[in-house]
């Protein structure tokens, strides 16, 4: 029997190529208009570097191209599509207000009604994000086991649009503010970001990956009884950035890959989208 991220996750996710032909991940957020039953709105979800490097960058930036898997009139296979994005509008896309949290998202809903008979995507609720009251009902905190979904060093399958799928762990708190630096102008700067870090699944590249919680039958609820978790699982946040070490031989000075990553939590993501408002 397959699996949620066999049948549900994989499909949640795009390649974005940049104006500047580099390679990165979003994936598709579905939120629902409560004002009107039956309507709502698509958001494409990456970071912000992946997009380009700086906000005045971004601000100059026309369009990104989106690989989109579509399938044939006959349903009976799938082939992928290149769907240029539009961001000459800055209507159409908004970012995390801290500089320092690396989370954009891009309001795609009038691509998938114009495509949505051959699209073959799925998006994820927006009610499957983990914020702070799923994290607390369901005590998610250190050492879960996470699934990274995307598209590292540019890597796919050949005919599809299909993602890489990677396994790891919560190395620190999920929810917890998490403290490291940053070097800028050759000085050190500490930080205090809305993220965690992830041991095991992350490579160069992952820019942009849903971490997933792993699915599994039952686990301790809040009121210290087994509780069964149904459905897709949860949406626990989005990698930004690979972990290296520096380090020194006797010629030169290089950086060596940690095996760590960074993620935003679900919080930001969910603050990110909601400054589109209803």
């Amino acid at each position: 029997m397959s699996s949620d991220i066999a049948n549900f996750w994989i499909h949640t996710t795009v390649k974005i190529i940049n104006e500047n032909n580099k390679t990165g991940t979003g994936f598709l957020i579905s939120k629902p208009d409560l004002s009107t039953p039956g309507k709502g709105r698509v958001f494409l979800v990456t970071n912000k570097h992946v997009i380009a490097k700086t906000l005045k960058e971004r601000t100059e930036v026309c369009k990104i191209n989106a690989l989109f898997n579509f399938i044939d009139n006959n349903h009976s296979s799938i082939y992928t599509e290149s769907i240029e994005i539009s961001l000459k509008n800055g209507s159409d896309w908004r970012e995390h207000e801290d500089p320092d949290t690396d989370v954009l998202a891009i309001d795609i809903t009038l691509i998938c009604i114009k495509n949505q008979h051959r699209l073959f995507t799925k998006q994820i609720p927006y009610d499957l994000i983990g914020d702070s009251e799923k994290l607390l009902e369901n005590k998610i905190s250190i050492a879960e086991e996470i699934f990274v979904i995307g598209y590292p060093l540019g890597l796919t399958h050949k005919n599809t649009s299909i993602p890489l799928v990677r396994k790891g762990i919560s190395s620190t708190i999920i929810g917890e503010q998490l403290e490291d630096k940053t070097k800028e102008d050759n000085k050190l700067r500490t930080r205090t970001l809305k993220a965690f870090l992830i041991d095991g699944a992350i490579i160069p590249g992952s820019s942009g990956s849903p971490v997933v919680l792993q699915p599994i039958g039952f686990r301790m609820g809040a009121n210290n009884q087994m509780q069964l978790r149904m459905g897709n699982n949860m949406l626990l946040g989005i990698v930004a950035k690979s972990r290296y070490i520096p380090m020194n031989s006797e010629t030169e000075k290089y950086e060596r890959y940690s095996g760590l990553g960074l993620a935003f939590d679900g919080n930001t993501i969910k603050e990110v989208i909601d400054l589109f408002g209803q």
